[in-house]
C-alpha cells in the first residue's frame, strides 16, 4: 500500500454455460423478469489481486455484472508478467517512472517522456504501440527523422 502501481483492465466474464443462459434470456426477455446471476458459479475465476472497477454495483458484498454480463475490474501489472508484457514495458518500478506520450509544451506535437508514477495516480492511460490492438495509431518503433 502507498506505492504507485500500474493496473491493467481485466473484466470478469461469465463461463460459456452462463453466457449461453444469459443470451437465451435476452432473446426471450419479458419486461417483468430479471436475469439472476450466481456470481460464484457463473463467472470465470480471476487472480486474487483483482479488484472491481470503481462504480461497479455491489450486492451483499459481491460485485454485480453490467448489462453486458461482465464485471469490469483491474489487476496490478507485475514487471515480469508475460500476459501483460507490453504494459510492463512502459513502467519501471525500481525508478518509479512510466514512459508516456503527451503534448509537447511549446509546439503542436507529441513527445515521449518519463513521468513519475506519483504524477499518474488515479489516471486512466491508453496503452499504444506497434504490438497493441493492431496499432490503430500507426506507432513506429523507429524514429521518423
Amino acid at each position: 500500500l502507498g506505492v504507485p502501481y500500474l493496473w491493467a483492465r481485466l473484466d470478469r466474464k461469465p463461463t460459456k454455460q452462463a453466457e449461453k443462459r444469459y443470451r437465451k434470456f435476452q432473446l426471450n426477455k419479458t419486461s417483468s423478469t430479471e436475469f439472476t446471476w450466481n456470481i460464484n458459479d457463473d463467472f470465470r475465476t480471476v487472480p486474487e489481486s483483482w479488484i472491481p472497477a470503481r462504480g461497479v454495483v455491489q450486492l451483499e458484498g459481491q460485485p454485480q455484472p453490467d448489462e453486458n454480463g461482465h464485471i469490469p475490474g483491474w489487476i496490478p501489472v507485475e514487471q515480469e508478467s508475460r500476459q501483460y508484457c507490453w504494459h510492463g514495458s512502459a513502467v519501471n518500478y525500481e525508478t518509479k517512472v512510466a514512459l508516456v506520450m503527451k503534448a509537447h509544451s511549446e509546439q503542436n506535437l507529441l513527445e515521449i517522456t518519463t513521468v513519475h508514477l506519483m504524477e499518474l495516480l488515479e489516471q486512466t492511460l491508453e496503452l499504444v504501440g506497434t504490438h497493441i490492438n493492431g496499432n490503430p495509431y500507426a506507432s513506429s518503433s523507429t524514429c521518423g527523422i
